[in-house]
């Protein structure tokens, strides 16, 4: 989208904004506008896209798993910069560890009882539906990794495989839920249903790595029968994506039948049947097709 330039008086230049823009955050005439400079880059937004500069907190006597999920928080806010204080050593020690984990975030001071963590790099807005689409595909290639791993009786490998999720999953959902928080979605008033649909897909790498992490471990391992139901949740992330991107009425009403079928028919007729260990793993491919369902409904808000 270009716009013409217009100077008015000795050192004033204006430029229109598209009418779209401008119904779909009701600015009104008088009203504000953030504008932000970021290099050869200029940002305008509304008020209500608003980015909280910096934020202190002191993790002392936290526990290191709750650090992380609280520097995560504050990174997925949206803040640019994040001061850790801690009495602790060891904390600010799993505060800096942080420093590699969040997308666009760097450690730029480290100094007596506190870390600092510094926006160094900007993401583009048109990028977001690019990683969004790397989710999924890393979501696809998760569950197809596990399962031949699975088939080829790998078991050391299935539990390599939390890595894997962390990197290509939990890394890239974080990014996209602090881009949402910071800009909005494009049609800023589908922001919310595509926060939730982030949400979701972050949810199910976890659950694939819990499964992962299980499987590694158990005794029993599953059956002929389980290994189809779980290729058959796997095919599940390609019907959604479909759904997302090429949205259809028909194939929705199909995926959403589908995903019924699985969590309740298909999963009912063989879970009574299997050992306590292996109806774990079956639970666990039921809540994935579950949250499957979930992001369909979220879909429908966006899509339709």
């Amino acid at each position: 989208m270009r716009r013409r330039v217009v100077r008015q008086g000795a050192a004033t230049y204006t430029i229109s904004l598209p009418a779209k823009w401008i119904r779909e955050f009701g600015i009104k005439a008088g009203g504000e506008l953030n504008v932000q400079e970021r290099g050869k880059e200029v940002v305008i937004s509304p008020e209500r896209v608003v980015s909280e500069k910096r934020r202190e907190i002191n993790v002392t006597g936290l526990e290191p798993n709750l650090v992380r999920h609280y520097i995560q928080s504050m990174y997925i806010r949206g803040v640019d910069e994040i001061t850790i204080t801690s009495s602790d050593p060891k904390l600010l020690k799993v505060a800096q560890s942080m420093g590699d984990s969040l997308i666009g975030m760097a450690i730029v001071e480290q100094k007596g009882n506190a870390v600092i963590l510094r926006e160094v790099s900007i993401p583009k807005h048109e990028e977001f539906d690019a990683l969004m689409r790397r989710v999924f595909f890393s979501i696809k290639s998760i569950g197809e990794e596990s399962l031949d791993r699975l088939k080829a009786k790998d078991w050391s490998g299935l539990s390599e495989m939390k890595l894997a999720e962390r990197a290509s999953v939990g890394r890239i959902t974080q990014l996209c839920m602090r881009m949402l928080n910071k800009e909005g979605y494009v049609e800023f008033s589908k922001t919310a249903a595509m926060f939730d649909i982030v949400r979701i897909l972050e949810n199910i790498g976890d659950e694939y790595t819990l499964l992962n992490e299980y499987l590694a471990e158990a005794t029993t391992k599953p059956s002929g029968d389980t290994l189809e139901m779980y290729k058959k949740v796997n095919d599940l992330i390609d019907d959604v994506y479909l759904i997302l991107y090429k949205f259809d009425k028909e194939r929705l009403s199909a995926t959403y039948q589908k995903i019924k079928r699985i969590r309740r028919a298909e999963m009912d007729r063989i879970i009574m049947k299997k050992s306590k260990e292996e109806a774990i793993v079956l639970h666990r491919l039921r809540k994935i097709s579950e949250l499957m369902g979930s992001i369909l409904e979220e879909m429908m808000i966006v899509s339709l």
